[in-house]
């Protein structure tokens, strides 16, 4: 038995209907209802190691517990082209926390394409706190940090908890192209860590300021 979800039928349904008139092909709610499944694209989250992403019900979200180096324990079947995304831009959100126990505590940002030519690690949906900083050893808190980036060839913006905080030139890996996302530490010193994470989305499209804000608010 998984728990107890945060949300009722009623409003996932009115959210999963929201999230897909505003571009978004994928979300894992990774709550107790959802478990490992995709409720807008109907993908799944498959187990590569069994330990590799659990429900804990004290925090209410999944525990992913990473293995080595660029080593998957879960991966995501997915077949994009660059023609399923709007002007080749997407938005991609997902929520972390860090571990309780300081001493597992590695990055979270751990969805990765499998994408041959590596691009910022293959990084999909990097999180950071309030400092920018990926790596939860150095979170100043327990919060749960939403990261919301917006994606294209000519940049990017990153946002924090629906807060605009980057807006520069730097690419991330784009989401089309490639046949996973994997679920894997890409740092050394990262393996054998741990992160709870929640609300992964992908949008086929850049979301606006203030639908960025919607999003967050929705999934508060």
């Amino acid at each position: 038995m998984l728990g107890r979800s945060r949300y009722s039928s009623t409003s996932k349904s009115a959210i999963k209907k929201n999230l897909a008139d505003l571009g978004c092909i994928m979300w894992f709610p990774l709550d107790s209802d959802s478990g490992l499944k995709d409720i807008i694209g109907k993908k799944v989250i498959g187990l590569i190691a069994s330990y590799g992403v659990s429900w804990s019900p004290a925090y209410g979200m999944f525990q992913v517990s990473l293995g080595g180096k660029n080593i998957p324990v879960a991966d995501i079947n997915v077949k994009w082209t660059e023609y399923d995304f709007e002007d080749q831009k997407w938005t991609s959100v997902i929520q972390a926390k860090r571990h309780n126990n300081p001493n597992v505590r590695g990055s979270a940002s751990v969805f990765k394409t499998n994408h041959k030519n590596i691009v910022s690690h293959n990084l999909i949906m990097p999180c950071v706190d309030g400092n920018l900083t990926t790596m939860t050893g150095n979170w100043s808190d327990d919060d749960i940090h939403t990261t919301t980036i917006v994606g294209s060839d000519g940049g990017r913006k990153i946002y924090h908890n629906g807060e605009l905080v980057i807006d520069d030139k730097a690419t991330y890996q784009f989401p089309w192209g490639c046949s996973k996302i994997n679920i894997a530490a890409y740092d050394d010193w990262t393996a054998k860590k741990m992160v709870f994470v929640k609300n992964a989305m992908l949008f086929n499209r850049a979301l606006t300021d203030e639908e960025v804000k919607m999003v967050n608010n929705m999934i508060r």
